[in-house]
């Protein structure tokens, strides 16, 4: 919050997840018009962060400034797609489908990435 670089080392299952999803979410609940994307190398990886998420957001997230975080890749289904795009304000993904999936179709994006251009 104070604009600093910080560098956090430490083992395996250690919590370093909550280092970057704190601030995010805190961004996230604090203003109703930010949005966040995680790129993730695997699926899989995607997969457990996502489900973290949605534990950890059971406790903090607000009717308010819903997140609904998702996965956008591969195997999500073509008719969940277009919601996923307008209700979530947390994308999960990973590097093929940001280069094929995202990137390629920008235009049904404006409303996610308005602040990035």
């Amino acid at each position: 919050q104070r604009g600093e670089n910080i560098a956090i080392v430490t083992g395996t299952a250690s919590g370093k997840t909550l280092c970057y999803n704190i601030p995010v979410i805190d961004s996230l609940l604090r203003d109703p018009q930010a949005t966040a994307l995680y790129i993730f190398p695997t699926k899989a990886l995607a997969q457990d962060q996502l489900a973290g998420l949605q534990e950890l957001l059971t406790w903090i997230s607000t009717p308010e400034a819903p997140i609904a975080p998702a996965t956008y890749d591969g195997d999500t289904p073509a008719n969940a797609r277009p919601t996923i795009r307008k209700k979530s304000r947390l994308i999960i993904t990973n590097p093929d489908m940001l280069h094929t999936g995202i990137m390629p179709h920008h235009t049904r994006w404006e409303h996610f990435f308005v602040d990035y251009a």
